[in-house]
């Protein structure tokens, strides 16, 4: 099992419980906007579409919202260190390892507030957590508010800069020992219509409303060679990139994802519609595209609302179990919320 086949790591998750029922795993990373630095340049040239080639020799594809990034093989997934920072006085506790951070968009962080800066008074670009917690990274934002100016910011050795691709702000932390890999992977920045594992960088599944994919009867599906898991933010117009986390099943693991959703009672739920508005749809969903080597079919899976959840094949809405709904979620596709219920069925 390669170390990007495990669960995300924990370190800095806090479980919280909200209304009693509502599920939220809070994590000291950086919320929504990300590391965003002086240089936003444009990459007029970077637009290229289509699917995504095979990453180069010892690198793999990482991408958000339609636009992908090339990293070494061995930078893992990982949390961005940010507020409370004054409450983690343990650097054992942070990434030390070069990462590619998880989207922080959904996370919750604890209501401590830290008084005065940091205490390096670092450019505020570089985040509020001291240096003593920083490890090379890159990171993907929605956006920057931030007023940007061109060229590469530097602290005590530090180097932030930001390439701006279709309207993501990419940024890359890099220290000595990594900054001569700036230009290779901010270079490789690119859009795309489909990834590498086969994703979509928009899905009908990223509608704020609930919707159902073409029917099919996944009961009739004998097997498959594949499984692509499509994470996608909710809420996102159809035109836009919402792709926010892929990863991709074959083989064995991929035959056993099948077997449990074809063994899940049909029903869908678990829902819990008294704890929630119910115009409260979920932040994310995953369109789960089955591949039995002459075509596909994609399969929808709602899971952190107190209502319509389940897996979806546009005939039946079947049951989260936890054997069907656990294993989709790795690398970085991610659980940080829920209604109690289908969480504990998926969060592993």
């Amino acid at each position: 099992m390669s170390s990007r086949d495990r669960h995300p790591r924990r370190a800095w998750l806090a479980v919280a419980a909200v209304a009693a029922l509502l599920v939220v795993i809070g994590v000291l990373g950086a919320v929504g906007t990300g590391l965003v630095g002086r240089n936003a340049s444009s990459s007029q040239g970077a637009t290229k579409g289509g699917t995504l080639p095979r990453a180069d020799a010892g690198w793999r594809w990482v991408s958000f919202r339609g636009v992908a990034v090339q990293v070494p093989q061995r930078w893992d997934y990982g949390f961005e260190p940010a507020n409370p920072w004054c409450m983690y006085d343990d650097t054992s506790r942070v990434e030390r390892a070069p990462y590619v951070a998880f989207d922080a968009t959904n996370l919750a962080i604890a209501g401590v507030g830290c008084i005065g800066e940091s205490p390096d008074h670092h450019p505020e670009e570089f985040g509020p957590a001291p240096a003593r917690f920083w490890a090379p990274h890159l990171s993907f934002a929605v956006s920057s508010s931030r007023a940007t100016e061109d060229g590469p910011l530097r602290f005590r050795g530090w180097t932030l800069t930001t390439k701006l691709v279709a309207g993501v702000p990419i940024s890359l932390l890099t220290d000595e020992e990594t900054a001569s890999l700036t230009d290779r992977i901010l270079d490789s920045a690119r859009t795309f219509d489909t990834d590498d594992n086969g994703c979509d960088a928009s899905s009908p599944v990223q509608a704020q409303e609930f919707v159902r994919p073409q029917p099919f009867d996944v009961a009739a599906v004998p097997r498959v060679d594949s499984i692509a898991i499509c994470q996608y933010a909710r809420g996102i117009p159809a035109d836009a990139g919402a792709l926010v986390g892929s990863r991709r099943l074959t083989g064995a693991s991929a035959s056993s994802v099948l077997e449990a959703i074809r063994a899940a009672p049909a029903g869908g739920g678990p829902d819990t519609p008294q704890t929630c508005l119910h115009s409260e749809a979920g932040r994310t969903a995953i369109d789960l595209r089955l591949d039995d080597g002459s075509g596909a079919h994609d399969l929808y899976v709602y899971f952190d609302s107190c209502i319509h959840n389940g897996f979806d094949d546009g005939t039946t809405v079947r049951e989260l179990t936890s054997a069907a709904c656990r294993p989709l979620f790795g690398d970085n596709v991610v659980l940080f919320e829920g209604s109690s219920r289908p969480f504990e069925r998926c969060h592993g």
